[in-house]
């Protein structure tokens, strides 16, 4: 489900199963985004060790799609970039989380998701921290 594209050392990509979505937020609030009846945002969430990304799909009909998940990460003089990608499904009415990684929380990211099905592209961005 999950394809790494590239990954840069120093960053993680943590695939999980599935997760709870709908935890407080530490990034910019701006980033869902959506077109019609399709929305996309993500979760950034904070925790002891790091964050975590949780780029999210949701649809009021059952959708099948791709998706790229790109994150830049910047801090301490270095810099990285990795993408993610792939076919999705999602449920009419349930959120469909595409991937789950974990970065430390040192320096900046900007996370971007673009999601793709028959009819419809849309995107949405988030920075951490939050401008």
């Amino acid at each position: 489900m999950l394809r790494l594209f590239g990954m840069m050392m120093g960053l993680a990509a943590i695939p999980f199963a599935l997760a709870p979505i709908g935890a407080s937020g530490a990034g910019s609030a701006a980033a869902a985004a959506s077109d019609g009846p399709v929305s996309c945002d993500i979760q950034i969430t904070e925790s002891a060790g790091g964050i975590r990304l949780q780029p999210t799909a949701f649809s009021v009909a059952d959708l099948n799609g791709t998706y790229e998940f790109a994150v830049s990460k910047s801090g301490g003089g270095n810099s990285a970039t990795i993408s993610q990608g792939g076919p999705f499904t999602a449920r009419a009415g349930r959120p469909e989380i595409l991937s789950d990684s974990s970065f430390d929380a040192r320096g900046s990211l900007t996370a971007t998701l673009r999601i793709h099905w028959q009819g419809g592209t849309l995107s949405c961005e988030k920075r951490y921290p939050s401008a």
